[in-house]
């Protein structure tokens, strides 16, 4: 997949090949401090205009009118190329004819890229193929990613923009406002639980069911002492939440000696 995407990345970006990055940096998320960056580097390769052109033609036609249309996005740009691969049985030396790997790969907008995914689903149920569930999930990554680096995509009634445990048509390409806030719309707005002295599953648990990823720092089977970002504040649906956890005895232990 690393692989695959570096292609399409370089082919997008006029023959510049950048070496992949598996990690940008690591913030610490209690002072801020960089703790690990990666320095960016890049190679050229042969980039021969008119071939490429027509190669990157053919891949928005693969969305447009071809095998992709449900990674289509409203007012966005989007090319890409689906795949559809049986995979192979070693017990019986062969590739199945039951279990497959659907997957796309894809980059928007194509006029300016700013993202380049791919998107794999092992062992679909069913007969389906990477235009019918690769594509639809790179379509809703896209749909959420692309607002954060400044692409908005068109309005879309079907979608909800929840706020404050309220929902609203989502009116993308539009601000909505939240508190003090100006947020874009594009971006579905969640209002984080307060989960501080839960069990850490049960926060796990709560912060999920309400769309956000939970990072634990400490022991995953205590109790949650702290979360960043605070309970209350609203953030875009997806996001991660960190909870700082405490053992259960030294909880009861600070209880019993403010007694």
């Amino acid at each position: 997949m690393v692989q695959m995407v570096s292609a399409i990345s370089s082919l997008f970006n006029g023959g510049v090949l950048w070496r992949p990055t598996l990690v940008d940096r690591a913030v610490s998320p209690f002072d801020g401090r960089v703790v690990y960056e990666s320095l960016p580097s890049f190679s050229r390769i042969e980039f021969k205009y008119q071939s490429d052109k027509k190669m990157i033609t053919m891949m928005k036609g693969v969305v447009e009118r071809g095998t992709a249309k449900k990674a289509a996005l409203d007012g966005v740009t989007v090319a890409g190329k689906t795949g559809t691969s049986q995979k192979f049985d070693r017990e019986l030396g062969k590739y199945s004819m039951e279990k497959e790997v659907c997957s796309f790969v894809g980059v928007a907008p194509v006029e300016d890229p700013k993202l380049a995914m791919m998107v794999i689903i092992d062992e679909p149920e069913g007969r389906e193929y990477g235009g019918t569930v690769a594509a639809p999930v790179f379509r809703e990554i896209a749909r959420r990613v692309l607002p954060l680096l400044g692409v908005y995509v068109g309005r879309e009634k079907k979608r909800i923009s929840v706020a404050g445990g309220e929902g609203s048509d989502d009116v993308t390409g539009a601000i909505e406002t939240i508190g003090s806030e100006s947020i874009p719309s594009a971006i579905e707005i969640v209002s984080v639980p307060a989960v501080e002295g839960m069990p850490a599953n049960r926060a796990m648990y709560l912060l999920n069911q309400a769309g956000l990823d939970v990072v634990v720092s400490g022991n995953p089977s205590s109790v949650v002492r702290r979360q960043s970002p605070r309970a209350g504040e609203h953030v875009p649906y997806g996001a991660s939440v960190i909870v700082e956890t405490e053992e259960e005895k030294e909880a009861s232990e600070v209880d019993e000696g403010e007694e």
